[in-house]
């Protein structure tokens, strides 16, 4: 073999090795770098018992095919050393599989069974669209481990003499969300959390909010992963172009604020570029 060929083969090699270098970390580090974001939510007539209220979320497990154990247990552990007077779980605990329900079941019962480890005093979640799958698997797991599950629901939370809801919405993909019942009225000083799943539902969110006179001060949802593999200038456009508007972060929308959340687990392949997994914690201002 001449020189020149050699050397070709070996810049061929070494261009190859250094492409396929993304893809290494994307499955190694990337999918297992555990972040946890601060982010300060603002609500105008937030009572004094609930000013530095924190709320911890996590979302998009997804046990199923790629379970993700190891950082789940790590996720709490952080969660718990943060302190949150709240955890706020936002769906898709399972990775649907329409071939075995009873593998849907289990993953259900893998993942809830973490969740006992959670020490916050509130614990409540919403469901995903892949959780539809097996609803009532989703459901029992998550009770039995001290969860509340809320789907077109909402409960309000007392402190100090003051008030605010909680309330979660059903998917928007596949199941029917009720704003109705998972909002309460407008009320002073009665701010509202909505959990949820699909964040481009906010958009219609916010016309039935204003026309139903319903109220809601933060909406936390999921589901993007935050783009899992999200290569710049692509993704965004790419997610855009299927209608996701909203990829990761918070937003102020018309009348509330959303968190959307880059979730822990991985769906079709096991790999995150540029899209770590995520612990948030919000904690409520006034203002």
């Amino acid at each position: 073999m001449d020189l020149s060929r050699r050397k070709f083969l070996a810049l061929g090699a070494g261009a190859a090795a250094a492409a396929s270098l993304p893809l290494i970390d994307a499955y190694t580090h990337g999918r297992h770098h555990l972040t946890t974001l601060h982010q300060d939510i603002f609500i105008p007539d937030l009572p004094d018992s609930f000013v530095g209220f924190t709320i911890a979320q996590l979302s998009d497990f997804h046990f199923g095919v790629h379970d993700e154990s190891v950082l789940l247990s790590h996720a709490i552990e952080v969660t718990n050393a943060l302190k949150p007077d709240m955890v706020a779980l936002t769906g898709d605990f399972i990775t649907s599989n329409y071939d075995n329900a009873r593998a849907n079941v289990q993953a259900a019962h893998k993942c809830a069974d973490h969740f006992r480890a959670i020490q916050a005093p509130l614990r409540f979640a919403s469901y995903g669209n892949h959780d539809m799958i097996a609803p009532r698997a989703v459901s029992d797991a998550l009770k039995a481990n001290g969860i509340t599950l809320l789907r077109n629901a909402a409960l309000n939370i007392r402190k100090g003499g003051d008030t605010f809801w909680i309330g979660g919405i059903a998917d928007s993909l596949i199941d029917l969300p009720e704003e109705d019942k998972a909002l309460p009225k407008t009320s002073p000083n009665q701010p509202v959390i909505l959990l949820g799943h699909e964040p481009s539902y906010a958009i219609k969110m916010t016309g039935s909010i204003e026309r139903s006179n319903l109220r809601c001060d933060l909406f936390l949802s999921g589901h993007t992963h935050g783009g899992q593999v999200n290569l710049p200038g692509i993704t965004k456009n790419f997610a855009s172009f299927q209608g996701e508007r909203f990829l990761h972060g918070g937003f102020g929308l018309e009348g509330f604020t959303m968190y959307v959340n880059r979730g822990l687990g991985t769906i079709h392949l096991p790999l995150r570029l540029n899209a770590p997994p995520e612990v948030t914690l919000l904690t409520l201002r006034r203002g």
